[in-house]
């Protein structure tokens, strides 16, 4: 059997139990005499002097054995021994006495203890709103809140006892949390229900080994009574914590008689000032429980968990804020948050980040812990899933950057309800959509998702990059695409990942689709020769004419055409154009039409034959002629420039009185073009 001191603060001030009618009238005298007893102690929370009693009025063979096997089995279940609770609701599942919330809290036990398709079974019978307990409407995915078992490692701390240690708070250079351990003090008492020690406040520090042992907070604080979760702000040097209705030596009590629970504030004026007597928060009522404070790191937001009227289910969390000194009246945090079941032990982080264990919310067996991002437009309940969470009850859970510590009476462990570190294993991963040749930064849409779970982790249109949280143990696909671009899937295995490693990046190379690509080639035979790439305007390539192709394959292109312009000759003794040379200056036209920067060079030469002044003019003349062609064309005088050089470059040794056939000479006669761009 195992007690966990976290009932207390549960059952006891958070959930007002009702007597179940006991045994009637006409009965046998021992056996109701038995049922009588049982039923006033298990009133008064006594469950394990109740079930004596019980089992009594069944040995005694009188009566029927329905009603106390039932109550042996709640009172089983509320002190948190689920392996009997088990056993003894067993015996009467198939009993008329069993209603809706009874077989819900069979199915909770069940779960408790890992036996789901059992528990699916009980839980095919109910009618879930009417027993109250949504969470048992996702039994049939209880597989879901394992797939994360690497997120998280999970380690004890070295001052457990054997006794219930939970409720971690930071404090100074450690925790203080909550524990009923045997400590120093004379007369400590014990509590009736499950006859453990009270509840201290104790701190551990754990910067040092040696200075990890726990301690008593303070006796100015801690009382006879049970003083549970706290929280500190101001640099350690203010308090606000849970205690019993208990206050100036007196124990009060609702007037159903269950002695509540409240906050009180304690200051001190340094580390080295004792704490000041602990004054009770505005809110308090001797009619119902407030307890299990958080505060945001400013100390002017307080949220907690009660009972309060206005709640949603058995105990809801609340917040209130600190304005002119004075604490707000509490106000809920609604149905996102809270369910008809219990929400408890409240932790906020970076001041949206909220962490709470609950009884109601989708999970795997007893309370489990849950995190929401109360500042996101639409904030979702998220199962922090296993090792966090067990079918065990698992709470108050408190975290720093990426470590932190929370409470669990899973088994294996040193007492009932004991203390675990955890580090978080989730990472963050960066990635960016690039040039696969260019390595250049691209404008695209990234999708991630999760394989491992199937989850659509983001989903980001016209971004160059997307984070997102991996976490270690999942494969995750990332699917990247661009305009112009082939989409690309990369996939990553976390599993590679080094465990150090808090933030990873990783490119997704998108190739180019193939671009159509236009050449334009000018070939001027025995002179310069050019070419340029034709994408809007032309750019001219250092690049050789045959390895236009060759350019094309390397540069992710598809040659769809190529316009190739050649020198223009001329006539013995002429300037006018000819036609073969007009094919050449219209191709010249539709490439400067079409690239409105270019412009033109046209250097005309003569051949050898004649005067040097003579063939001068001539190559002028030659030169105007293909200009005014140009003109007449539509293009712009200014575009284009002229040179003549009569016959002082001859590309051959057609000299002067050198006898050379006519086909030589006309190769002399010219006009060389030259397209200049502004690229």
């Amino acid at each position: 059997m195992r007690n966990t001191i976290v009932k207390d603060l549960i059952r006891l001030s958070l959930v007002l139990l009702l007597v179940i009618g006991g045994a009637g009238s006409g009965l046998p005298r021992k056996y109701a005499r038995y049922v009588e007893k049982g039923d006033r102690l298990y009133h008064n929370f006594i469950y394990i002097k109740a079930i004596e009693f019980y089992k009594k009025a069944l040995d005694s063979d009188e009566g029927e054995a329905d009603y106390p096997t039932l109550k042996v089995a709640d009172c089983y279940r509320l002190i948190n021994d689920h392996e009997q609770a088990n056993i003894w609701y067993a015996r009467v599942e198939h009993s008329e006495i069993m209603t809706d919330q009874d077989r819900a809290h069979y199915a909770q036990e069940l779960l408790k203890t890992g036996n789901y398709a059992k528990a699916q079974v009980m839980v095919e019978k109910l009618n879930l709103d009417d027993a109250g307990l949504e969470r048992l409407s996702e039994i049939h995915n209880t597989e879901t809140f394992y797939l994360d078992s690497l997120a998280y490692a999970v380690e004890d701390v070295n001052f457990n006892s054997a006794e219930a240690d939970f409720s971690p708070a930071f404090y100074k250079e450690g925790i203080v949390f909550s524990s009923n351990r045997k400590s120093s003090r004379l007369f400590q008492s014990t509590y009736f229900w499950d006859e453990s020690y009270f509840l201290d406040l104790y701190y551990s520090n754990q910067s040092s080994a040696e200075e990890a042992k726990p301690k008593p907070l303070s006796k100015k604080i801690n009382t006879i009574f049970h003083e549970g979760p706290a929280a500190f702000y101001e640099d350690g040097n203010k308090v606000i914590f849970t205690r019993n209705n208990f206050n100036l030596g007196k124990k009060r009590t609702s007037v159903e008689g269950v002695n509540m629970l409240k906050l009180f504030y304690a200051e001190r004026k340094s580390e080295n000032h004792n704490w000041s007597k602990p004054v009770e928060l505005p809110f308090n009522s001797d009619e119902y429980s407030v307890g299990h404070p958080a505060l945001s790191a400013d100390g002017k937001t307080l949220y907690f968990s009660s009972d309060m009227p206005g709640t949603v289910g058995q105990a809801d969390i609340f917040k209130s804020e600190l304005k002119d000194g004075e604490w707000t009246k509490p106000e809920s945090l609604g149905d996102i948050v809270n369910t008809v079941a219990d929400e408890l032990f409240p932790y906020i982080q970076d001041d949206h980040i909220l962490y709470f264990a609950s009884a109601g919310h989708p999970g795997i067996g007893g309370l489990d812990i849950y995190k929401v991002d109360l500042r996101s437009p639409n904030p979702s309940v998220v199962n922090l899933g296993y090792p966090i969470n067990t079918k065990e009850d698992d709470f108050g859970l408190i975290v720093d950057e990426n470590e932190g510590y929370f409470s669990s009476n899973r088994k294996g462990g040193v007492g009932g309800d004991d203390i675990y570190k955890f580090k978080v294993q989730h990472f963050n991963v960066t990635a960016t959509l690039i040039d696969e040749l260019s390595k250049d930064r691209l404008l695209g849409d990234i999708a991630v998702k999760d394989e491992t779970t199937g989850a659509l982790v983001s989903n980001v249109t016209s971004l160059t990059h997307v984070t997102f949280k991996g976490i270690r143990g999942h494969q995750y696909s990332i699917m990247g695409s661009s305009v112009d671009y082939h989409p690309n899937q990369l996939a990553l295995a976390t599993e590679s990942i080094d465990e150090e490693v808090r933030d990873y990046r990783l490119d997704i190379p998108l190739k180019p689709m193939p671009r159509f690509a236009d050449f334009v080639v000018v070939n001027n035979y025995g002179g310069e020769s050019q070419v340029f790439l034709s994408e809007g305007e032309i750019k001219p390539l250092d690049l050789e004419i045959e390895k236009i192709e060759t350019y094309c394959m390397d540069n992710n292109r598809v040659l769809r055409d190529r316009v190739d312009i050649k020198s223009i000759y001329y006539d013995f003794d002429k300037s006018n154009i000819r036609s073969d040379a007009r094919e050449e200056l219209d191709k010249l036209v539709d490439v400067l039409k079409n690239n409105e920067g270019a412009k033109v060079e046209l250097s005309s030469h003569t051949d050898s034959r004649g005067s040097s002044s003579y063939n001068k003019k001539l190559s002028e003349r030659r030169a105007q002629s293909a200009k005014a062609y140009l003109v007449e064309n539509n293009i712009s005088e200014d575009r284009v420039k002229i040179i003549h050089y009569g016959e002082d470059r001859l590309i051959n040794e057609c000299l002067d009185n050198k006898k050379c056939a006519e086909n030589s000479h006309q190769l002399n006669r010219r006009t060389e073009i030259k397209i200049v761009s502004k690229s």
